[in-house]
């Protein structure tokens, strides 16, 4: 269970529980066909991992690490159980064309703008 790990492997070593974080919010994208799959990126955080690596509204992640994703949050769990300061690699599409960035992963702010 994801607060299980996260507190089991966090909690000893930094007192509290710290979690990866890429800094947007994702939509399942559902289609008809079976060969379109993903997650849409709907905000980014202003300054956040995902910002500063290129991500923006509206891209299409398929993606992380090699990995296919077609469920946002059992990928966002996945990431949540990740330390800050870990790279992983998004494929993701913008219109037609597929690009693949390397993502930093952060830790959540307090309160954090979004950038869209």
């Amino acid at each position: 269970d994801l607060v299980t790990g996260v507190q089991t492997c966090a909690l000893p070593i930094y007192g509290e529980v710290i979690r990866g974080w890429l800094g947007l919010e994702v939509n399942n994208l559902r289609s008809p066909s079976a060969t379109i799959g993903g997650l849409r990126i709907s905000s980014t955080h202003l300054d956040g991992p995902a910002d500063r690596a290129g991500l923006r509204q509206g891209d299409i992640i398929t993606h992380i690490d090699d990995q296919p994703v077609t469920d946002g949050r059992s990928t966002m769990n996945s990431v949540a159980l990740m330390r800050p300061g870990e790279k992983i690699s998004i494929t993701a599409r913008r219109g037609e064309e597929t690009f693949s960035v390397m993502v930093e992963l952060g830790t959540r702010p307090k309160t954090g703008s979004m950038a869209q």
